[in-house]
């Protein structure tokens, strides 16, 4: 198995669905029942990155997808150090985040990672197949 981008579909709170004891929206909502965002698989399925937020379809997430493949030439990596002393990185693009990760407890742990993420995910294996997962 390659390194890949897989899409993962999640299903958006209800109407019925209260959070912190808010009010459920109006049953006239017409929101979509999913939403959809992208994951960044290693070959050995961990995940080495993610998009920041979330995508109606899935088509427009896909289409994010090849954007930030476009992208990657040019794209920085930024190290940010949390307030309890761990590391994470984002992947910037025409100054828009368009991929991050989870933390690290060392910096180099995540310079390599966004070094190997912008080296697989710019190798056409990576979307060949783009996975679309429901939960």
């Amino acid at each position: 198995m390659t390194a890949r981008f897989q899409v993962v579909s999640l299903p958006r709170r209800t109407v019925d669905d209260r959070v912190d004891g808010a009010v459920p929206a109006p049953a006239a909502d017409v929101r979509p029942r999913r939403r959809f965002t992208w994951r960044f698989l290693a070959a050995n399925n961990r995940s080495l990155a993610t998009v920041d937020g979330f995508f109606p379809d899935a088509a427009s997430c896909i289409a994010s997808i090849h954007e930030l493949k476009r992208g990657l030439k040019s794209a920085e990596c930024d190290y940010v150090r949390d307030e309890n002393g761990l590391w994470t990185w984002v992947v910037h693009v025409d100054q828009a985040v368009v991929a991050s990760t989870h933390r690290y407890p060392r910096q180099l742990r995540a310079r390599m990672t966004c070094e190997s993420f912008r080296l697989l995910a710019s190798d056409p294996a990576a979307t060949r197949n783009v996975q679309v997962v429901y939960r």
